[in-house]
């Protein structure tokens, strides 16, 4: 576990580290949500094109003295001085339900699931909002609240 305060730091380091990579990048998960103990780092990114294979080049990151737990084409996991930092990859069109998915919280997840049943509809945390097989919304968090018929709920907020 991390203090919040360390661990926000820790992931301004790691974004800063990848930005020359990177079209966008943002901190999600529990620093997103501002708790105050921290289990990991969570960063989502939009990786430029043709600029490597994987989320980011792994020698760029073991500058910051990391160690590779896993590396994909959609998530580098790595522990920096025994705290893990996950590293998700996104694009322009699932940008927004990526963001969702890892800010959570978990629970609050099940419930937006739920609310998009209610209003016959799916939320895939791997693609969007979907209506009739349809991704309807994935780009912002915004438009899958407005969707969903909601109001913007704050990511500090996102505990149900």
């Amino acid at each position: 576990m991390m203090l919040y305060d360390f661990a926000n730091e820790l992931a301004g380091r790691v974004l800063k580290t990848i930005e020359p990579h990177i079209v966008k990048g943002q901190i999600a998960g529990s620093i997103q949500r501002k708790k105050k103990q921290v289990h990991d780092v969570d960063i989502v990114i939009i990786p430029k094109p043709f600029t490597f294979t994987g989320v980011i080049p792994t020698t760029l990151i073991k500058e910051l003295g990391a160690e590779i737990l896993r590396s994909g084409p959609k998530i580098l996991a790595v522990t920096i001085d025994g705290n893990q930092v996950d590293i998700y990859a996104a694009n322009e069109q699932d940008w927004g339900i990526q963001i969702l998915r890892w800010t959570g919280s978990k629970e609050h997840n099940i419930w937006l699931c739920n609310r998009a049943i209610d209003k016959g509809m799916k939320l895939a945390v791997s693609h969007g909002l979907e209506k009739e097989g349809k991704v309807i919304a994935s780009r912002s968090e915004e438009d899958i609240f407005k969707v969903l018929e909601l109001p913007w709920i704050e990511p500090a907020e996102r505990e149900k």
